[in-house]
């Protein structure tokens, strides 16, 4: 690769089999996820306990992908 060149380091265009990260946006915290899914956030956390809903630990605070509370909303009330 000469100076000129630019290597692309992002995980769509490489062959290292990861998942690119998503996007900034898609992530939200606990308050934004409760907001979004017009509930309170000690549903939320009731969610998260009963594992009916996907959530990543941060530090204290919680983080949800919208792709996951759109998925958890379409849901049918049998799967849950």
């Amino acid at each position: 690769m000469t100076m000129t060149e630019t290597k692309k380091s992002s995980c769509e265009t490489c062959t290292c089999g990861t998942t690119p990260a998503p996007a900034l946006s898609e992530v939200m915290d606990l308050k934004q996820a409760a907001q979004y899914l017009g509930v309170k956030e000690h549903t939320m956390y009731y969610l998260i306990e009963h594992k009916m809903l996907r959530a990543r630990r941060v530090g204290k605070s919680y983080r949800f992908l919208q792709s996951n509370l759109r998925d958890w909303l379409n849901m049918k009330d049998d799967q849950e």
